[in-house]
């Protein structure tokens, strides 16, 4: 009751566009200023999955081989049956398969051939199994601590970054366009907040005009999983990957703060429950704002141009925007 009648107070406030993205700034900010309350609860609605990707570095005399032998031999020390396979996917990849609660499960460990230029090791991603709970999450997340403490994993500071999965089954057509045009409007917001590294600002909200432009050729209603989709996701701040069903969040550093990690993972369940919860009014809210930004769009500088969020300053407060990411700090 408390979220609808929050939701029903978000759309009964005055929406002001040319103040949405500036105002985003000082509420993201709000919300993640006190890490240990972003970090005591990780709530997942009942069937959500959530995915993660830390890429990093290891000393270039250890394999992927090796890596997953040392996990392997962690999760076992701590009474869990685990074996190391060879993936067939991925070259030069294994995977970790192991059992909790009578689930098999299993994580992965690959080069990461975006940190081929890194001075500071070997590139490597470790990539979680399917979570579905705070439990499945700490496991992961301790598992890089132990890893972190052991002097066998570092972060990579230029380039490396922390990917979030959200798994969507039942996305449908009208929710992936509202949720990729909120994140457009914000992009710079969110790379604020969370202190993106300036090495990784090639992440580009503008690479989402395209396939937002494209999505508007399918009917909102339809779910995507039953669409024939010819639409092409790139690389940005986010994106949908169509084969795995999910919702990638890019914009997280590389770290191996495992306060930071949990906000990073906070924030992504977070924003997505809320967002994927607009009703048609709220989506068309974003909507309307997205259209303006898309109108002063210079087809000749779509390439540099950053969008409404850098150009289109006030000070003054939102209480539209104030009221989302309220409701979304507490959920």
């Amino acid at each position: 009751m408390k979220i609808i009648k929050s939701l029903l107070f978000i759309l009964a406030l005055s929406f002001n566009s040319l103040t949405f993205a500036n105002e985003c700034f000082t509420l993201i900010s709000k919300v993640f200023k006190e890490t240990e309350q972003m970090t005591k609860v990780l709530t997942f609605k009942p069937g959500q999955t959530l995915g993660m990707e830390f890429e990093g570095t290891v000393s270039e005399g250890l394999s992927n081989f090796d890596i997953a032998i040392i996990i392997k031999d962690l999760y076992r020390n701590s009474g869990l049956d685990a074996i190391v396979v060879k993936d067939t996917e991925e070259e030069s990849a294994y995977k970790v398969v192991f059992t909790q609660n009578n689930r098999e499960r299993s994580l992965t460990v690959l080069d990461d051939v975006s940190l081929n230029n890194t001075k500071s090791g070997k590139g490597i991603e470790i990539t979680s199994p399917v979570m579905t709970s705070e439990e499945d999450v700490l496991l992961y997340t301790s598992t890089l601590q132990q890893l972190k403490h052991a002097n066998i994993l570092k972060t990579e500071d230029e380039l490396g970054g922390i990917h979030l999965h959200y798994g969507v089954p039942n996305l449908t057509i009208g929710q992936l366009k509202t949720v990729m045009k909120f994140f457009y409007l914000n992009s710079q917001t969110v790379k604020s907040a969370f202190k993106m590294k300036p090495s990784r600002m090639q992440i580009d909200a503008m690479s989402m005009v395209a396939p937002i432009d494209n999505l508007e050729n399918y009917q909102s209603k339809n779910l995507v999983s039953e669409t024939d989709l010819k639409v092409f996701f790139p690389k940005s701040i986010i994106r949908y990957k169509e084969e795995i069903g999910t919702l990638e969040l890019r914009v997280f550093n590389s770290s191996l703060d495992l306060n930071e990690q949990l906000k990073d993972i906070n924030f992504t369940l977070r924003v997505f429950d809320t967002i994927l919860a607009a009703d048609e009014e709220l989506s068309q809210k974003i909507t309307e704002v997205y259209k303006y930004a898309r109108l002063r769009m210079d087809p000749e500088q779509v390439k540099f141009y950053s969008g409404l969020h850098d150009n289109e300053i006030d000070s003054e407060g939102d209480p539209y925007l104030q009221s989302l990411f309220a409701l979304i700090s507490e959920q």
